[in-house]
């Protein structure tokens, strides 16, 4: 029978046995790094010798490291890829490159399954990383890439680049082909484009692009951009190509517009100030939600045609919201600017509000204003063109005309309300004009298209 002490002795000759503890005097040799799934190869020259143009090549799939930093030689890559299935971990390393090299990293074409991570990539003639040539399944994570005279980061299609930066180089920051996602990432400072999804069907979220030499985002057809900041660009904040979705993006100071939106495609609660061009710059057939523009000497939304804008809020610009032909424009509000609503041919408006501008509504041909209000304005409504019109209206405490036909007439405007304008309608013979009736006569009228003062 064991006792506590006879269990406490056994455990204590266990311990300390030196039969169980191994040899003291490994055998000679190199002692492999298992890494976490298995042995893991260093790169060298014993390993990994190079050829004409590399200083390292991966010729068999595997799991590589670099045990320190790589210095750069004229006229070769650092690592060239040419297999399939190659992990490579920086370790934290730099690959520094010098003049007349060639890129960091670079794949051989046509190659799948590509993964580069934990490192820095600095100074290389032809790029940072460039897996553009291999055919997909990359992956590129917590890297930061700068100084390199082309590309930063260049991949292929199918492709994740995540937690990385891409600083000072002389062409893009990061660069994309179809289907691929960037995500946490970081481009500051690039010659061209900050992050540019180069083809179709990506997303970019979470990420910054700021003081790029082309624009800071720019994604292709049918892509998200999500939850992303791209301010100081030369060209557009985010460009976004047809069929798009921009959600939660923020877009200043850029040197043209602050969202270029192709056609086909959605911004919804993004924010867009103090832009060149138009803070939000959307084409045919778009949809901008949620969003607010705020600061600029353009106009805060222009759309082209077939467009809804819905739910918006602009301040402190020349024309606060702009259509050029056949949009809808609900639920907006409009403060501070030059002109609040420019409505081109065949636009409706409907519920907006326009305090504290210029000209509360210029209104073109063919276009139809609802239930929107004009309030301290220098004019409420200003119908331009002809066979429009106002209904269901209320201009207050406009300076001048609270509703002003200033084109050649032909208009309908039946249901408004007026006050405390310098003048509350100002109409033409060739106009359909509901009565104006007034305090005094409201109580004998019983037009239901009548005009109200007060």
């Amino acid at each position: 029978m064991f006792t506590r002490h006879n269990r406490s002795s056994l455990l204590l000759v266990t311990l300390c046995s030196p039969a169980l503890a191994g040899p003291l005097n490994p055998p000679a040799g190199p002692i492999a790094d298992t890494g976490r799934f298995g042995p893991r190869i260093e790169i060298n020259q014993q390993n990994t010798p190079g050829d004409a143009d590399s200083l390292y090549r991966i010729e068999k799939p595997g799991s590589y490291y670099v045990s320190g930093d790589i210095e750069g030689e004229p006229t070769l890559s650092g690592i060239e890829i040419a297999a399939n299935g190659v992990t490579i971990d920086l370790m934290g390393f730099t690959l520094r490159g010098q003049p007349k090299t060639l890129a960091g990293i670079i794949s051989e074409p046509g190659l799948f399954n590509i993964r580069i991570h934990s490192g820095f990539v600095q100074g290389w003639d032809a790029g940072g990383i460039d897996l553009a040539p291999a055919f997909g399944n990359v992956r590129i994570a917590d890297v930061m890439s700068q100084g390199n005279a082309g590309v930063g980061i260049a991949t292929s299609g199918n492709a994740i680049v995540t937690g990385c930066v891409a600083q000072n180089n002389g062409t893009e920051g990061i660069i994309c082909g179809f289907d691929c996602i960037v995500e946490l990432c970081v481009a500051i400072n690039n010659s061209g484009d900050g992050i540019r999804l180069a083809a179709g069907y990506g997303v970019v979220s979470n990420s910054v692009a700021n003081f790029n030499g082309g624009n800071g985002i720019s994604s292709g057809d049918g892509s998200t951009v999500d939850s992303c900041q791209s301010n100081g660009n030369t060209i557009e904040g985010i460009r976004c190509g047809a069929n798009s979705t921009v959600i939660g993006c923020t877009a200043f100071d850029n040197a043209d517009h602050g969202f270029y939106i192709s056609s086909g495609s959605s911004v919804i609660n993004s924010t867009a100030g103090s832009n060149t061009g138009n803070n939000f710059n959307v084409r045919f057939g778009c949809w901008v939600v949620g969003c607010t523009a705020r600061g600029g000497n353009a106009d805060g939304i222009n759309a082209q045609s077939a467009c809804r804008i819905e739910a918006c809020t602009v301040q402190f610009m020349t024309t606060g919201i702009a259509s050029v032909q056949s949009n809808t424009i609900v639920d907006c509000h409009v403060t501070n600017c030059t002109t609040a609503f420019a409505a081109g041919l065949d636009t409706t408006l409907s519920g907006c509000n326009a305090n504290l501008n210029g000209t509360g509504f210029a209104i073109g041909s063919e276009s139809r204003v609802t239930d929107c209000r004009a309030s301290s304005n220098t004019l409420g409504f200003d119908l331009q063109g002809e066979d429009s019109s106002a209904t269901d209206c209320s201009a207050i405490g406009n300076t001048n005309e609270g509703f002003l036909v200033s084109g050649p007439g032909g208009n309908l405007i039946v249901g408004n309300s007026a006050a405390n304008n310098g003048t509350n309608y100002v109409t033409t013979g060739l106009d359909t004009v509901g009565p104006i009736v007034d305090s005094a006569t409201i109580g004998v009228s019983s037009n239901p298209h009548a005009n109200y003062e007060f």
